[in-house]
């Protein structure tokens, strides 16, 4: 298999495809092993991480200036949420952003 950066916004590129992995649209499989413990593993600490980087690349003029088009507002209210231990998780955010495919089916194995 070829290598793949390895974050969460690559994660979401490689299930529209289109990149040399598969076609744009090719019907996907997700098998999720040991989910229970990846639960624990992606837990708040991991999104609050990706939240803010997110915040600190699209929370700028070059950006904004277009209005709030990358959900920058709502970004910095699931961070608050995320660091008072509320709200989605990374393995929620994971879950939900392979379920909104169409193209990708998951099974969930604990």
């Amino acid at each position: 298999m070829r290598k793949y950066k390895h974050n969460i916004n690559a994660f979401g590129d490689l299930l529209i495809g289109g990149f040399g992995f598969h076609k744009p649209g090719e019907p996907i499989k997700i098998i999720w092993k040991n989910f229970a413990e990846s639960r624990r593993t992606l837990g708040y600490t991991p999104i609050i991480r990706n939240l803010e980087s997110n915040i600190a690349r699209y929370d700028k003029p070059r950006f904004t200036s277009r209005g709030d088009i990358y959900g920058v507002d709502k970004m910095k209210y699931q961070l608050e949420m995320a660091k008072r231990g509320k709200g989605e998780t990374m393995a929620d955010y994971i879950v939900s952003y392979i379920l909104e495919q169409e193209n990708c089916v998951l099974e969930i194995i604990e």
